[in-house]
C-alpha cells in the first residue's frame, strides 16, 4: 500500500515538474493572467481603472462626450442610439431596455460646461411632454448643476441629473475609457 502512495505522489511530482516548473523557468512561457484563470474556468478580475476627474472629460469634443455617455448607457445594459446633431431637440442619446412593465425609453441630453442652468431642463421636459414615448430623461454634464436646474428637476420628478464626478465615478465601474 505504502509503495502504491509512494508511485502517485512520484507520478504527481513529475507531472508538477514537467506543467508548472517548465512554465516558470528563465526564458520558457509564463502564463498570463487570463489564462490563469482560464485553468479554473474562472475570469480574471476586472481591473479598475484610474479614477477619472471632470478635467479628463475637458479633452473630449462635444460628439465625443456623447459617446462615452452613450457607451456608459450600453455598458448597463440599454440598447442605445446617438441622435444627429441637427434637429435633435436637445436630445443626444435615445436609451432603450426591456423591462418587467414594458420598454423603457430615456432621452438623455449632453452638455459638455461647468455649470448646467435651470433652462436646459426646461427645455428637455418641453421635449419629453412633446413625445409621450419617452419614460424619463436624463441630462448628463461635465460640469455641475445651478441650484436652480436641481431645484425644477426635484419638482417635476420626470429629470435625472448627472454631474461631471457622478459620470467619472460610472465611467470608471463601468471600464469605460476616456
Amino acid at each position: 500500500m505504502e509503495r502504491r502512495i509512494y508511485d502517485i505522489l512520484a507520478r504527481k511530482q513529475r507531472l508538477y515538474d514537467d506543467v508548472i516548473d517548465s512554465l516558470s523557468v528563465d526564458g520558457a512561457k509564463t502564463l498570463s493572467e487570463e489564462e490563469l484563470f482560464g485553468l479554473f474556468g474562472l475570469s480574471p478580475p476586472r481591473r479598475r481603472a484610474r479614477q477619472l476627474s471632470p478635467a479628463d472629460l475637458g479633452s473630449l469634443s462635444p460628439r465625443q462626450f456623447e459617446e462615452k455617455v452613450a457607451e456608459l448607457w450600453e455598458r448597463t445594459g440599454y440598447g442605445i442610439r446617438l441622435t444627429a446633431a441637427s434637429r435633435d431637440e436637445g436630445i443626444d442619446v435615445i436609451a432603450t431596455r426591456q423591462t418587467v412593465g414594458g420598454i423603457e425609453k430615456i432621452a438623455i441630453q449632453c452638455k459638455r460646461q461647468e455649470q448646467v442652468g435651470v433652462e436646459v431642463a426646461r427645455g428637455l421636459l418641453g421635449t419629453l411632454e412633446a413625445d409621450h414615448s419617452f419614460t424619463k430623461g436624463i441630462i448628463v454634464t461635465s460640469g455641475r448643476f445651478s441650484a436652480d436646474c436641481q431645484e425644477f428637476v426635484r419638482s417635476i420628478g420626470r429629470l435625472e441629473l448627472v454631474d461631471g464626478p457622478s459620470l467619472c465615478r460610472g465611467l470608471g465601474e463601468y471600464g469605460v475609457s476616456v
